[in-house]
């Protein structure tokens, strides 16, 4: 199957780029909003459209259509809400920069992430190039937020991970 062109989507679709929704333009369903939310837990929820015989997340959708090009890598929702695809809340990054913005995981057991009860104190640890820094072990737990909380701020992490 050949990639999606902006062309092709332009014939199908509309984007209100302040709602964040694509709208379909041809068919029996023109002038209805395209796509549905995939079910799943929250932090896994995108919107998918389908379009051209095959299915495709609305967000990459809006960006092909946003700067037409059909090929951009990781499109990723500042705010973290993959279901907001306003375009002031989108923007292409790599990999690293994806990760950095990721949300709390469901089984993840620290006060807040990075920072884990650790012999009688509190350990700090941030993930670099697909391993972990160690941040120290500290005495109270406020320290070791600290120390995640700067780690973050100098490795250039969004504000928005981990909420």
């Amino acid at each position: 199957m050949r990639p999606v062109s902006a062309e092709d989507l332009k014939l199908l679709f509309s984007y209100d780029p302040v709602s964040g929704w694509l709208y379909r333009k041809t068919g029996r369903n023109a002038g209805k909003r395209a796509g549905s939310g995939r079910v799943g837990n929250k932090n896994d929820a995108y919107r998918i459209v389908y379009a051209l015989g095959a299915h495709h997340y609305e967000h990459r959708l809006v960006w092909a259509l946003m700067t037409g090009e059909s090929f951009f890598g990781q499109i990723d929702h500042i705010d973290g809400d993959g279901l907001n695809n306003r375009w002031a809340n989108l923007r292409v990054v790599s990999d690293v920069e994806n990760k950095r913005n990721r949300p709390r995981q469901k089984n993840s057991t620290g006060i807040i992430l990075g920072v884990t009860p650790h012999r009688g104190g509190y350990r700090a640890r941030i993930g670099l190039e697909g391993n972990y820094m160690d941040l120290g072990t500290h005495r109270c737990q406020f320290e070791a937020i600290c120390a995640r909380k700067s780690a973050e701020a100098r490795l250039g992490y969004s504000q928005n991970h981990g909420r």
